[in-house]
């Protein structure tokens, strides 16, 4: 390759980056092996910061993978001097990517990636608040390896094109050179790299893809089968924006937040399965920042469960590591192993119940002013006898004291009494709470935690339910003042904490 052949070159990289935003950043970590690829990809963004191309931090990460202990250790002193060369900050870490592999039963050379990525995930963590993004060197070539891996494992459209040049945390500022012209360049302008004998081996499935099926498809068809590979790489990109971007916006129409967890409406499950199938995708990398582990069968199960009609209450099914789908209703949402109680308590909270996951029990009584225990709440309590000025919120409660059923009874505001009994105020032929929060839909993993106001064995007043005795706002006060009582009250209200 001439000079001229190395500026164009430069010049084309370059502008790719600009038009697919891949440059402006804070800072880029570089996934540095040592071998050509990211040794061009390292030597031409170090070209770009000193031409004032780019103007953001440049760092490097070398994972010693332990492979090959002589050459391996070999390539961790080469990239030590490279990065020295340019003034480029080096991180290095070593793994037993062997060990790894043999520990969770994989490839050594999934192993191996889990390991790199991880630990490029976590330098670029460390420079938080600033966005710092991974440059992996993947050119042309990886992305042909990749479609036809993915093909042959029975992808879909999104595995026909997962290489794209911004992947979330990831940029791929090569996907437009071939590895023919990264060789070309580096030998003109007489730059050294390390070469992984490995990588001429038929070890492992890309290898054999590269070394072996695509030259032999080559031999058969007139067209070099990584450019014809990259150009329909390109039309399918096309359409997959095109169902992502109508994906996103159905998305939009159809995602609920319960508390702090996220939901979606089974509605969508009219949808096309192209966006239906993407929604679920959507709600799973929203509630866990990850795809890795969410599989067709699992989307098989998750869409069963959407489907299914006359559910009763909060049901829920297996997902990968231990986490769950489940749904109550028309809602519909995933979540780690110990959330179950906590979405049950966001959905009967989104119902108007007060829960907390820890044990509460505050007497209710004149000048009470507590904080309430696992929540952001607060209770105050104070005795009124002008109940004309009163003011309410939405957990108002305003007891009369010379009640019957207060009669010899501590007020307790508490949770963890399904056991009391309930009569809402109008009502004959009370309940137990227990009895009446399932009556109510309440989820059954959050009825443990719900708030009640109770008095010996009865409950008087349950936020969300109604009350036994007394109002809870000007309209339930109007109905109260008909039977004419004329004494004192206590005023309970919970609100924020000040």
């Amino acid at each position: 390759m001439t000079d001229k052949g190395c500026d164009e070159l430069e010049l084309k990289v370059y502008d790719y980056c600009c038009r697919k935003g891949l440059l402006d950043l804070d800072g880029i970590v570089v996934g540095l092996s040592g071998g050509p690829d990211s040794v061009f990809l390292l030597t031409l963004l170090d070209k770009f910061r000193r031409e004032k191309k780019i103007n953001c931090d440049i760092v490097a990460v070398h994972v010693n993978h332990n492979l090959r202990p002589e050459d391996c250790d070999k390539d961790e002193a080469f990239v030590q001097d490279l990065c020295a060369a340019m003034n480029i900050r080096l991180f290095t870490e070593s793994a037993d990517v062997a060990k790894k592999s043999e520990d969770l039963g994989i490839s050594v050379e999934e192993a191996g990636r889990r390991i790199r990525y991880s630990c490029f995930r976590r330098i670029a963590g460390s420079f938080a608040p600033r966005r710092y993004m991974i440059a992996t060197a993947h050119h042309e070539g990886d992305l042909a390896e990749t479609m036809m891996m993915n093909l042959f494992r029975g992808t879909g459209l999104d595995g026909m094109t997962a290489m794209q040049p911004v992947s979330d945390d990831l940029i791929r500022p090569l996907l437009c050179v071939s590895k023919k012209e990264i060789i070309e360049y580096l030998d003109a302008r007489g730059i050294s790299y390390c070469t992984d004998k490995t990588n001429f081996e038929d070890i492992g499935t890309r290898n054999v893809w590269r070394n072996k099926i695509l030259p032999f498809i080559g031999e058969y068809t007139s067209r070099d089968p990584e450019d014809a590979l990259n150009a329909t790489h390109a039309l399918l990109s096309k359409d997959r924006e095109f169902i992502e971007g109508a994906a996103e916006e159905a998305y939009g129409r159809c995602a609920v937040d319960i508390g702090p967890f996220r939901a979606i409406d089974c509605g969508c499950r009219d949808f096309h399965a192209a966006i239906y199938t993407r929604i679920l995708r959507r709600l799973w990398k929203e509630t866990f920042d990850e795809l890795t582990d969410l599989e067709a069968v699992n989307l098989n199960i998750a869409q069963d469960l959407m489907r299914k009609t006359g559910l009763e209450g909060f049901t829920s099914v297996d997902m990968p590591f231990g986490r769950i789908m489940w749904r109550m209703g028309d809602l519909a949402g995933f979540a780690e192993p110990g959330d179950t109680e906590a979405v049950a308590c966001a959905l009967a909270e989104r119902d108007g119940y007060i829960t907390s996951s820890a044990k509460v029990a505050i007497e209710l009584c004149d000048g009470v002013k507590d904080n309430i225990p696992g929540t952001n709440l607060a209770v105050e309590c104070s005795v009124v006898e002008n109940i004309d000025d009163l003011s309410y919120n939405n957990h108002s409660w305003i007891c009369p004291l010379d009640s019957p059923l207060l009669q010899g009874h501590t007020l307790v505001l508490e949770n963890d009494c399904k056991a009391a009994k309930f009569t809402k105020a109008g009502s004959y032929g009370g309940k137990l709470l227990k009895d009446i929060l399932a009556d109510r839909k309440v989820p059954r993993p959050a009825r443990a935690f719900v708030l009640a106001a109770v008095a010996g064995d009865t409950a008087l007043w349950v936020p969300g339910a109604g009350h036994a005795a007394g109002f809870t706002d000007a309209l339930s006060r109007d109905r109260f003042q008909e039977d004419g009582y004329e004494g004192r009250y206590l005023a309970v209200r919970i609100s924020s904490e000040e």
